[in-house]
């Protein structure tokens, strides 16, 4: 009696060490309670939980593939969450699992419910997900180079128009013609007078 005792206590802990040393391969991190949740949304920055139950066929289906998806993303925390503590179903409004939720800074980001047919099909689109709108970097602002103390800004010169460059300019006229056009008449001397009223008679 003692003997069986002691040989189910030895498979009870080897079967312990198993499942502990596989959740440590694959960087799953199961939870069963809501205040185990909240800490893990709480201490990391960008964390995708997986809601399952254990009566669940899809639940199971999608389990290996969620497991290689946290190996891939070693900077994401991957949570698998068992909803049958109804406070935790409660909490993040779980009507149908498998549910995956995207949680960044504590905050849900998004979620899908339901397992895709392929393998293929699930790594994409929660690898989609990740991408986008987990990861995602805002482009960077162009550098502005700043303005010495008493420096005026200068103006950039304005670029003529179409219509402007269309416009023909006016041809400058010689400059005789200018000359003939300033010029004054010039009236006769009083010597020039007499002369010419002398050859008149």
């Amino acid at each position: 009696m003692n003997f069986s005792t002691s040989v189910k206590a030895k498979l009870l802990v080897g079967a312990v060490s198993l499942l502990t040393s596989n959740a440590a391969v694959c960087g799953v991190v199961p939870v069963n309670t809501e205040a185990q949740l909240a800490e893990q949304l709480k201490k990391n920055e960008l964390v995708v939980v997986k809601f399952f139950s254990k009566d669940c066929g899809p639940c199971r289906t999608i389990r290996p593939w969620f497991d290689e998806l946290s190996d891939e993303y070693p900077n994401i925390t991957f949570v698998s969450a068992d909803v049958r503590e109804e406070a935790l179903a409660k909490k993040h409004h779980i009507s149908s699992v498998p549910a995956i939720k995207f949680f960044k800074n504590g905050e849900k980001v998004t979620e899908f419910t339901g397992a895709e047919p392929t393998k293929e099909a699930f790594r994409a689109k929660v690898r989609n997900i990740i991408n986008t709108k987990l990861i995602s970097k805002a482009p960077a602002a162009m550098p502005t180079t700043p303005m010495k103390k008493g420096e005026l800004k200068k103006e950039e010169p304005k670029k003529k128009t179409k219509m402007e460059k269309a416009k023909p300019k006016k041809e400058a006229k010689p400059k005789e013609l200018k000359e003939k056009k300033t010029k004054k008449a010039k009236m006769p001397s009083k010597n020039e007078k007499s002369v010419r009223k002398v050859m008149a008679d």
